[in-house]
């Protein structure tokens, strides 16, 4: 994340002067919005015909998503420029409760209700359009 920064006054003040315990948060603003990416799995179900070697279908299963972690156990969640940061640290934790996914039945039926419809939902990111992915990604200088 980069080396601690020296709070404003003004912030250390208004911390003091709050008589509740507790942990301190002194967001880091320079003025742009904060974004991150919380990245999820979602299962994917392929119809092979194998009578022909044909895959007949490709059908998501968006009531099955879950959070993606990565070999230990931390959520995985990236800023910006894609750069992974720590899922216990401000803004990180905000993002991952924003985009948690939830349903309006105790049953899970379709996408979550809290995201956007799956038609607006995109299929990769577009490379041309996207390029601060197109720096990171590993095979955005390939010929397609």
């Amino acid at each position: 994340m980069g080396e601690p920064r020296r709070a404003l006054d003004g912030v250390v003040d208004g911390a003091q002067a709050d008589t509740r315990t507790g942990t301190v948060i002194a967001p880091e603003r320079d003025g742009s919005p904060t974004r991150r990416w919380v990245r999820y799995l979602m299962p994917v179900m392929v119809e092979v015909d194998c009578d022909v070697d044909r895959v007949r279908r490709v059908v998501t299963l968006p009531e099955e998503i879950r959070a993606d972690r990565d070999d230990v156990g931390h959520f995985c969640v990236y800023d910006e420029r894609f750069v992974r940061h720590p899922d216990d640290a401000q803004p990180q934790v905000h993002a991952f409760c924003v985009a948690r996914p939830q349903w309006g039945h105790h049953l899970r039926v379709g996408p979550p209700a809290n995201w956007s419809k799956t038609p607006q939902w995109e299929e990769g990111f577009d490379i041309e359009v996207d390029d601060t992915y197109a720096r990171i990604h590993p095979y955005a200088h390939l010929e397609h």
